[in-house]
């Protein structure tokens, strides 16, 4: 037996409906409103938004800080602040644990730091290494925080680390454009992308940090645009002297993957967000090819 609307617990969308259409006035609506998401709540969400935000500008401020000071900085100066300063978030989030927002956002203050550590020690000695090995020991570096904190937002940052360790290996390292087409890297990027997508859905209702409402639409979106490049490619023919028979192929993919989404998401397990992802990214080859 269905269980009534009427005894499941209210929320504010139920709210919005009932003043929009009339059955509840606004004084009704916003005292309702005020039992749903009280004062708590309010200062709460206030208290994570402006931790998030001051965290974000102590970051962007310890960039601009080596920035402005390169200069008037020892090498030994730059690099001790630096590690001090990876030091001292690890402790932190030790001290006030990680499995906790505050420690957490220090594990992810300390994976950015690393990022700078390794850019600041390439410059003071001036290595030369290419752009692809060091984002490769930046995202091994990071690994076992990634694995010990159970962050999501940690977790994307090491998936874009990994993304542009594979762009950067095969524009600079590997050489393959004369081997191999485009379509190779583009294909390689959704497998990477696509399987973050697949352990999301897999294990998105035993991991709480996997249960983010963002996360999924985030992932899916650089899927579709990994495999929505080469169709657009076949389409143009940008390479029509290079190993061009990739192109068809990738772009089969991507209709396969396409109706098999629009499948899922329209008919099996109606997800809103998902399913306007894909017909956007249906639109746009659609739009393109006319």
């Amino acid at each position: 037996m269905e269980s009534s609307p009427l005894d499941q617990d209210p929320k504010a969308q139920s709210l919005q409906l009932l003043r929009d259409r009339g059955y509840i006035d606004s004084e009704t609506y916003l005292r309702g409103m005020q039992q749903l998401r009280s004062v708590g709540d309010w200062i709460q969400w206030a208290s994570r938004f402006l931790l998030i935000l001051g965290v974000g500008l102590l970051l962007a401020g310890v960039v601009f800080f080596f920035a402005y000071n390169w200069a008037g900085l020892h090498r030994f100066a730059k690099l001790g602040l630096l590690q001090g300063s990876v030091l001292s978030m690890l402790v932190t989030a030790q001290c006030l644990n990680i499995r906790q927002l505050p420690g957490k956002l220090c594990l992810f203050s300390a994976s950015m730091l690393i990022g700078v550590c390794f850019a600041v020690y390439g410059q003071v000695y001036q290595t030369g290494a290419d752009a692809f090995s060091f984002f490769l020991m930046w995202a091994i570096c990071i690994l076992p925080w990634v694995w010990a904190s159970r962050f999501a937002p940690l977790w994307i940052l090491w998936l874009v680390l990994v993304n542009l360790t594979g762009w950067f290996f095969w524009d600079q390292v590997g050489q393959f454009e004369t081997q191999y087409a485009f379509p190779c890297l583009t294909l390689a990027l959704a497998l990477v992308n696509g399987s973050a997508l697949l352990f999301c859905d897999t294990y998105g209702r035993k991991l709480s940090w996997l249960q983010q409402p963002w996360l999924r639409p985030l992932l899916m979106l650089v899927t579709l645009c990994a495999l929505t490049i080469p169709a657009l490619g076949w389409i143009a023919d940008f390479n029509r002297h290079s190993n061009s028979s990739l192109y068809p192929i990738a772009t089969i993919i991507w209709a396969i993957l396409i109706t098999y989404l629009f499948i899922r998401f329209n008919f099996q397990k109606f997800e809103a967000t998902q399913l306007s992802l894909v017909l956007i990214a249906a639109s746009i080859v659609a739009i393109f090819g006319i």
